[in-house]
């Protein structure tokens, strides 16, 4: 009956260890998109705008053309911020990375309303809050945990 027991606990313990592992792989961000390639992401983006700025199917259309672009030509620069660098190059992969994305909005303000447009630009500006939100509190947790440590 012991060794029933034990069993039975030991198979429970590991069980519960798989499925938090797994739940943590599933569930983390950076997993989720490296599944995605750049036509189903530029496609997932063109129906969220489609959404938050009523575009047609042709406006639509064109922002996944657009989106698409953009994120062909960041992804050699996101790609080198992976490897090793230098401050200096880091600066210049952003700036290249900002220019690209300019572009974009050139692109895509080309084909808006007026009234989209000022959706658009109030829907950066909320996704630039969210942002500096982000880095904030991974700031103060990075803070937290260095601080610890002493």
């Amino acid at each position: 009956m012991k060794k029933l027991i034990i069993a039975t606990a030991v198979l429970f313990g590991l069980n519960t260890v798989a499925f938090a592992q797994e739940k943590a792989t599933k569930g983390s961000k950076q997993g989720v998109n490296k599944e995605i390639t750049p036509e189903e992401r530029a496609k997932n983006q063109a129906g969220k705008a489609a959404t938050k700025l009523g575009l047609n199917e042709q406006q639509k259309a064109d922002w996944e053309v657009a989106t698409l672009k953009r994120i062909l030509v960041n992804k050699p620069h996101r790609d080198a911020l992976k490897g090793s660098t230098t401050p200096e190059q880091r600066k210049d992969i952003h700036s290249q990375i900002k220019a690209n994305n300019e572009a974009f909005d050139v692109s895509v303000n080309a084909f808006l309303t007026e009234e989209q447009k000022a959706k658009y630009k109030s829907w950066k500006e909320e996704k630039r809050e969210e942002m500096k939100k982000r880095a904030k509190k991974n700031k103060t947790a990075d803070d937290s945990e260095i601080g610890d440590d002493n």
